[in-house]
């Protein structure tokens, strides 16, 4: 008998009723209409967040990957999503899904392992973990993180690639072949395969020279962006690896994004730039701007991870352009964007506590038309007629993360929206106290452990430690973490590189290297926009609060059996359930939560009938 897992669907689609207003509408009115756009964004298709804190941050082939998943509804970060299952994934760097568990929440919420396979390659891999319903809002918003894992079976044979100087198309590569005890492997046949088109080879052997060395020449079409791959194997199967290659080109892309999305003609506003290489990594530049009469304005240079910042102040009917240049030496022309003439900019600026901003209006809307906008994460904190056009808002009332402020008139038309990270931190303190300095080997070890609050409250909370040789173990110091991860990255598409670098203090520099990354990198998570105009996303992904375990019974003659008695006995509960099959042999048994790789025992039985004479 095959029975089919389907879940239960808990998510309903709304039907919503738009309601346009007029420039006549009362402001009280509207706001309160915005209000309630956005209660019903965050109500009605609420957002999750999953963190994956694991006991270590790599692994040897054999090993158990030990993890916690923390799951937050995204917009007030506690834990109180309705879904009750969590995906976890082990991906390589061909995309290929290697394992995937599914964790069912229990009391302590979601914990599990992935067993690795003795025979995995060794290389880095990306854990990532989502629920069923964060698919509505793509793989972006996914938790990812990457996870360097080892191979003793390898380990004992290592190999090496260095390139030389491209000369017309080709590149020498040198691949070098030591044992575990550095000594040259020679003598031995190596079979490589090259998995791009423009290869001359793309299979072909070699055998290791005196040094353990073998040399050829890669061919690379600068053309062609694919993902290149050497498969190396010697002697049969013994020793298996696959190389990623690098990305030769020193060719950048540059980007420059006026502050709040709009370039103005005579206002000093500032432009932000982000510059990263061909491996999607940033780079460092300098550059200069200039009109297109070729007179110098201005120079900057990166502040961080690729980003920067500076000002200009344009003037009507004149273009701009920058000559940035590469520490190589490498230059290049990029032209700035168009200034406008007509348009509404906001400038932000932090000073002791408070979020000062301005608002230039070079519209024929007036001033008392338009209105300002604060939101952070779905839910909205300021709602006001922009009377004035320079204010300021202490930061003390708003929440830790990123906030957006928005311009926008009573026909729900978004003129520009700022980004800006709020550091109104109030997180609690951790202490452990060991009942003795020094223990013996494989000793019992008693931890006393204290969260307290700001205030010196105890905290009650959910928690996880794992325990490891901080003299084998290295942590990375700028690697996310579960508050720069709920605070920052998870709200952020694109990767950011050393998040930790954004939080390590409050700082006039900190601050500064934060505030250009919001500048450049675009929020998705909640479309200001969209909401604004009472346009939502409809979910095509269901929250999975249950499961159902449903099939179908026929009998002996291939006939539908109905009134059919189902037992279903889980393995991993004693909680046996009874159903009947209606009139087409199908059943239903609702009600149940499993974890993955569950199993059932099912036994249908039907009641014996009597003929009558």
């Amino acid at each position: 008998m095959k029975s089919l897992i389907n879940f239960t669907l808990v998510a309903l689609f709304f039907a919503i009723s738009v309601s346009s207003f007029s420039q006549s509408a009362h402001p009280s009115d509207f706001s309160q209409l915005i209000y309630a756009r956005f209660e019903r964004q965050v109500n009605n298709f609420p957002q999750e967040k999953v963190y994956v804190q694991t006991d270590k941050p790599y692994y040897s082939a054999g090993e158990d990957i030990w993890f916690k998943a923390y799951l937050v509804n995204e917009t007030t970060l506690e834990p109180n999503s309705l879904s009750q299952f969590v995906y976890v994934e082990l991906i390589d760097k061909m995309d290929s899904v290697l394992y995937r568990v599914k964790i069912k929440k229990d009391s302590l919420g979601f914990a599990g392992h992935i067993k690795l396979k003795p025979e995995i390659s060794t290389g880095t891999y990306s854990l990532r973990a989502y629920t069923y319903w964060m698919q509505n809002v793509g793989t972006d918003f996914f938790f990812s993180k990457n996870i360097l894992i080892g191979n003793q079976i390898n380990d004992r044979i290592s190999s090496k690639i260095t390139y030389g100087t491209a000369v017309d198309g080709l590149i020498p590569a040198t691949l070098t072949f030591v044992d575990a005890a550095q000594n040259p492997i020679a003598g031995k046949r190596v079979d490589i395969k090259q998995n791009w088109d423009s290869a001359k080879k793309k299979r072909f052997s070699m055998i290791t020279a005196k040094n353990g060395t073998i040399k050829w020449q890669l061919t690379i079409d600068p053309k062609d962006d694919s993902q290149k791959n050497i498969q190396v194997s010697m002697d049969g199967d013994k020793y298996k690896t696959t190389i990623f290659l690098p990305e030769f080109s020193s060719d950048f892309d540059v980007q420059f994004f006026p502050e709040s999305g709009n370039l103005l003609d005579n206002i000093l506003q500032c432009v932000a730039f982000k510059a990263i290489g061909k491996d999607g990594l940033s780079v460092d530049i300098t550059g200069k701007v200039f009109t297109d009469k070729n007179e110098e304005l201005c120079e900057f240079s990166t502040l961080v991870n690729g980003m920067g910042k500076f000002s200009i102040r344009t003037q009507p009917n004149e273009g701009y352009y920058a000559l940035v240049k590469r520490a190589n030496g490498i230059e290049k022309r990029v032209e700035l964007p168009r200034a406008q003439t007509t348009g509404v900019a906001i400038q932000l600026l932090y000073n002791k506590g408070k979020l000062l901003y301005k608002v230039s209006n070079d519209t024929k809307i007036p001033n008392e038309s338009l209105y300002l906008l604060l939101h952070s994460r779905g839910k909205v904190f300021v709602m006001q007629p922009l009377r004035d056009l320079e204010s300021q808002i202490p930061e003390s009332l708003l929440p830790a993360g990123i906030v957006s402020l928005s311009v926008i008139d009573s026909l729900g038309n978004t003129y520009c929206e700022r980004l800006s990270f709020v550091r109104n931190f109030n997180f609690p303190t951790v202490s452990m106290q060991s009942d003795k300095p020094v223990y013996s080997k494989r000793e019992l070890v008693n931890l006393d452990l204290k969260v307290l609050s700001p205030q010196g409250n105890p905290v009650k909370g959910n928690f996880a430690i794992s325990v490891t040789d901080q003299h084998t173990v290295k942590q990375d110091s700028l690697a996310d973490n579960i508050i720069s991860n709920l605070l920052l990255t998870s709200d952020i598409k694109g990767y950011v590189e050393e998040p930790e670098t954004y939080l390590l203090d409050n700082n006039t520099a900190t601050r500064e290297k934060t505030d250009v990354l919001m500048l450049t990198q675009g929020w998705r998570r909640f479309n200001t926009a969209d909401i604004v105009k009472a346009s939502y996303q409809p979910s095509k992904f269901y929250l999975e609060a249950g499961q159902v375990l449903s099939g179908k019974v026929m009998n002996l003659f291939n006939r539908p059996s109905k009134k059919c008695g189902i037992i279903m006995i889980p393995s991993n509960s004693p909680n046996i359930k009874l159903v009947q099959t209606d009139s087409l042999g199908r059943y239903s048994i609702d009600g149940i939560q499993f974890p993955d790789s569950s199993s059932f025992i099912l036994k249908a039985k039907k009641k014996k009938t009597h003929r009558k004479s």
